[in-house]
C-alpha cells in the first residue's frame, strides 16, 4: 500500500515537475509598449478599410492581422491579412475590413508575428482621410526614411485594377495594374526613375524594382504591371509599391486582393 501511495505521489511530483519545465520554456508574447514597435490608424473609409502605419517593427517576421469589435474582439475578431516585415521600420499598409465589424462604432487592430511580437490599437469607425493610398494624409509630416517628392515631380494615382476576380482562387496568377499621372512641372525620364515593391504582402513573381518603362510627360499617364501570384491560404492581402527616385517617393501604388 505504502509502495502505490509512493508511485502515485512521484508520478504527481514528476508531471507538475516536467509542466512547470514546459511552461518556462514557452515563448511569452512580446508586447508593443516593451519592444517599441507600435501602430496607428492614419485614415478610415468607414466600414471599408483602413490604413495602417506600423513603426518600429522587426525585420523578417510573418505577421497575422486581426480586426474585430472592440467590445468582443476576444470571441468576435477575424483574420483579415497576413504578410512579412521584410524590412522592417516604418511602414505603412491597406487593411480591408470585415464584415463582422459593419457599422460597429469601435473596432480593434492585433497583428501577432510569428516570433511572438504583439501590436494592436483602436479606432472610431468614421470616415478621415484617405484610405485608399499610403502616402501621407492631409496636415501630416513626412516619416519614416522616404523622402516626399518636389512639387516639380508629383504624381497621381488614378486606378488600380486586377486583371483577375477579386476575390480570386489561391495561387491564382494575376497582374497588378496602376494608372498614374505625372501632375507636376518636369517630365519623368526613364533614367531617373524606378518603381519598386515598398511593403506588405510580397506576391511578385520576379524583381522588386523596374524602371520606368517610358517617358512620362508632364500632364501625362502612364500604366504600369507587376506579375503576382495570390498566396496560398485564404484572407485579405495588400501589397504597396512606389514610384521612387534613389529614396525620394513620388507616390505609392497599393493594391488589395482577397484570396477565398
Amino acid at each position: 500500500m505504502s509502495q502505490k501511495l509512493f508511485s502515485k505521489t512521484y508520478r504527481f511530483f514528476a508531471g507538475l515537475l516536467i509542466l512547470a519545465m514546459l511552461l518556462i520554456a514557452l515563448p511569452s508574447p512580446v508586447s508593443a509598449a516593451s519592444s517599441g514597435l507600435s501602430i496607428k490608424i492614419v485614415a478610415v473609409d468607414k466600414n471599408n478599410q483602413i490604413v495602417v502605419e506600423a513603426a518600429n517593427f522587426p525585420k523578417n517576421q510573418s505577421w497575422t492581422v486581426r480586426v474585430g469589435p472592440y467590445y468582443s474582439f476576444r470571441g468576435d475578431a477575424v483574420t483579415v491579412n497576413t504578410f512579412t516585415s521584410t524590412n522592417g521600420g516604418t511602414f505603412r499598409f491597406i487593411v480591408v475590413l470585415p464584415d463582422v465589424v459593419e457599422d460597429v462604432d469601435w473596432i480593434s487592430v492585433r497583428l501577432d508575428s510569428d516570433q511572438k511580437y504583439v501590436a494592436y490599437n483602436a479606432f472610431f469607425n468614421a470616415d478621415r482621410g484617405d484610405a485608399y493610398t499610403t502616402g501621407l494624409q492631409p496636415s501630416e509630416t513626412p516619416t519614416g526614411t522616404s523622402t516626399p517628392a518636389p512639387s516639380t515631380l508629383a504624381c497621381s494615382l488614378t486606378s488600380v485594377t486586377v486583371t483577375a476576380p477579386n476575390p480570386m482562387s489561391a495561387r491564382y496568377d494575376f497582374d497588378a495594374v496602376w494608372t498614374i499621372k505625372n501632375t507636376g512641372s518636369k517630365d519623368w525620364e526613364t533614367n531617373l526613375l524606378d518603381y519598386k515593391y515598398w511593403s506588405g504582402t510580397k506576391m511578385n513573381n520576379y524583381a522588386d524594382l523596374y524602371d520606368l518603362p517610358t517617358r512620362v510627360a508632364k500632364g501625362e499617364s502612364i500604366t504600369l504591371r507587376v506579375d503576382m501570384t495570390a498566396p496560398s491560404s485564404a484572407g485579405t492581402y495588400t501589397s504597396t509599391w512606389a514610384l521612387v527616385d534613389g529614396n525620394t517617393v513620388y507616390c505609392y501604388l497599393p493594391v488589395t486582393i482577397t484570396v477565398k
